[in-house]
Formats: C-alpha cells, structure tokens, sequence
C-alpha cells in the first residue's frame, strides 16, 4: 500500500494487520501516524521516502519483523507508544532518525539501529530486548545500561548518553566513541574485537573512567590492531580490576590514555615479529614490562 501525499493516520481503535496469508512481502510506501494498533504477523517493511512516521499507539510484532527504512529528505520515526519486540522477532531502523521519546520498546526480541541518529529520552536496558548499533550515534539523554548477562555488539557506531556496562560490550571497527558517562562495573567486560573478516577495533572514550571489571583488547582471524584511547582525564583500573593486552590473532595493542593502574595489567605476547604492545601515557612509575 502506498500513500503519495499526506499521512496515513490510523485512528485510537482502528487496526492495520499485515497478515501472513499465503505469504509474500509486505511493505507500507506511506507516511504512518498509527494511533490504534499495528499487528504483524508477516515481516512488514515501513519505507515512505522522506517520511515523518509516528506512533502513539501500539505496534506488535506478532508473527513477523518490522524494518523501517528511512530515505529521502530528513525522514524520522517517532514512538510514544508501546512497541512490543516478542521472542524471535527484531524491529530495524535503518536511516534517518529514531526518537523514543516515552511509551515503551520492549520484548524478548530485537531492537537494531543501522546508520541511524537515534535519540533515548527513557532509560534502555537490553536486560529483556537485545540492541544492536551499527553505523549509528545514540544520544541521551536516557541513560543505557548493558544488562548483566547480556552482550551489547556495537559497530562503528557513537554512545553519546551515559552508558552503564554490566554485561559483555564488543567494539569492532575504527569509529567507536563514547561521549557520555561511562561505567563498567565489576563483572562485566569491554572487549575491543580486532576482527579480521571486518577491521581493526579503535574506541574513544571522552572522559576518564574507572574500569572495576574487565577490558580486553584482542583480535581473530588474522592480525588486526586494538586500540584504547581517553581524550581527557584517567583510565583508573581499580583494585582487583584488570586490563588485558591478548595475542588474539596478532596485531597491535594500544592504549592512548593516562593509566592508573591500582588493579592488573596482563600482557600476552604470541610473537614479537607481528606483535606490538604500546602504553604511551602512563602515570610515572609504572611499567608495562
């Protein structure tokens, strides 16, 4: 169904249902203000170009998946409403702009942002919905929390609310920043994953933090560089914390910040041939060796 000029408004009551049927896509060309309820039961494909889409009712994901992709002349998605992402199911926002601005994102399935600005005026915890950042910038003023237990995947991707890991955080690519508050609490890992079947792992992280779990630095599949860097402030590794320079694959390791180590600095060396471990900034006194 297309709609060239306007709105679709789905008015409080009124139902739009992409059914399975006998299966076959099915796409929405419009620009949706759902008021009433979207029920998908066959993965649905929202792509009205240039398009200001809004959603103060509710959207279910019954049966199927919902992707929304975002073209044209600064297209956004708007949610005040509830979305519901059950088990087995994922929500895309591709382009443009997603703004959560209250209502609910939630479920046991999956929310994935792909070159998307989106902004969080709730807090987010994948503690039930899983997140996936790619290509994407994600601004507060909601603070996200990486559940413990759960494994946050960002590619290249800019964190710019505060942020709170308490699970598994993986870094891949050469354009990971965190521009906000940052925390990672005991028991939980930052992983910068140099991946060979994508690229090396840099992270840059605005303002000094304290690391009370685990940060590792490493690569597979073959030789690729890891990467640490703190603009302003320290790295504190706290007492009982610990920062691991692994062999992996191969490649450099490299922190660019100033480190105050109170906890553990491990060090492994595969091969000194292909492998190089650089600690630029250290407070006086210490020494990687």
């Amino acid at each position: 169904m297309n709609v060239s000029a306007g709105s679709l408004v789905n008015a409080p009551g009124a139902q739009i249902n992409a059914l399975a049927g006998t299966g076959g896509s099915r796409t929405l060309g419009v620009q949706l203000d759902n008021r009433g309820t979207v029920m998908i039961e066959q993965t649905l494909l929202l792509n009205g170009s240039s398009a200001d889409h809004l959603n103060s009712g509710t959207i279910t994901l019954s049966g199927g998946d919902l992707a929304v992709n975002q073209g044209g002349s600064t297209p956004s998605f708007t949610t005040t409403g509830v979305i519901d992402i059950p088990a087995n199911r994922s929500f895309t926002v591709s382009g443009g702009t997603f703004n959560y601005n209250a209502g609910t994102v939630g479920g046991a399935g999956a929310l994935n942002l792909s070159s998307t600005t989106a902004n969080f005026t709730p807090d987010f915890s994948n503690a039930t919905t899983a997140l996936r950042l790619i290509n994407t910038t994600l601004n507060g003023p909601g603070r996200l929390i990486n559940a413990a237990g759960r494994t946050l995947n960002t590619d290249n991707s800019t964190i710019n609310a505060a942020l709170i890991n308490q699970g598994l955080l993986v870094f891949r690519g050469t354009a990971n920043n965190l521009g906000g508050s940052f925390e990672n609490q005991g028991g939980a890992t930052v992983r910068l994953l140099g991946d060979g079947n994508f690229d090396q792992s840099i992270l840059n992280v605005a303002n000094g933090f304290t690391n009370s779990g685990v940060i590792e630095l490493t690569s597979v599949v073959n030789a690729q560089n890891a990467t640490l860097n703190v603009s302003a402030g320290s790295l504190v590794n706290a007492p009982g914390a610990q920062i691991n320079a692994l062999a992996g694959t191969g490649g450099a390791r490299t922190l660019g910040v100033q480190l105050d180590n109170r906890g553990t600095v491990m060090i492994e060396r595969a091969n000194l041939a292909d492998q190089q471990w650089h600690f630029p900034n250290c407070v006086p006194g210490y020494s990687p060796g």
